[in-house]
Parts: structure tokens; C-alpha cells; sequence
């Protein structure tokens, strides 16, 4: 599943996930596209996760801290920062 605010990022994820098939001319690629449609049953499966984000986002940091707490201070152990792009990618 893909979310996005940005228009032309989403006309582009459309068109590929469709084997990039032309618009105009059905069968007829004028690149490479991908099958990524999703079933129904995959879509109700992240509806329903996306209704539960805020408490697996705060589950990821929980993890992460505890990788942190048990790993600094450790020789040649570089600990990831949270990516300030998105919410709970380390």
C-alpha cells in the first residue's frame, strides 16, 4: 500500500502498478510496469492497520529505543537515527 499527498507521484505509482499499460491504447506498454494491484482483502487488511498506525508507529520507537539502550556504548556499533522524513523509519 502506498499513501502520498504529491498528484504526480500518484498518476505515476498508478500507471505502473497497472503492468504501465497505456491510457490510450489498451495492451500497448510503453514501459516497464509491475502487476502491484492489490486484492480487496489486502486493502480491508490496511485499512485496518492504518486505523492502528499511531500505536505501531509508537511500538517501532519503543523497539528502537531498546536497541539503543542495550547497544550504546558498544565499540563499532553505529546506532541509525530516526529518518526525519517520515515517522518511525530508522
Amino acid at each position: 500500500m502506498l499513501t502520498t499527498d504529491d498528484d504526480s507521484l500518484a498518476e505515476k505509482t498508478r500507471f505502473l502498478r497497472d503492468h504501465a499499460m497505456s491510457p490510450a491504447k489498451r495492451y500497448w506498454h510503453t514501459e516497464v510496469g509491475f502487476n502491484y494491484r492489490i486484492t480487496n482483502l489486502q486493502a480491508a487488511v490496511g485499512v485496518a492497520q492504518m486505523e492502528r498506525i499511531e500505536e505501531f508507529i509508537q511500538r517501532k520507537r519503543w523497539i528502537a529505543q531498546t536497541y539503543n539502550d542495550g547497544l550504546c556504548g558498544v565499540r563499532g556499533v553505529v546506532l541509525p537515527p530516526e529518518a526525519a522524513w517520515a515517522k518511525s523509519v530508522y
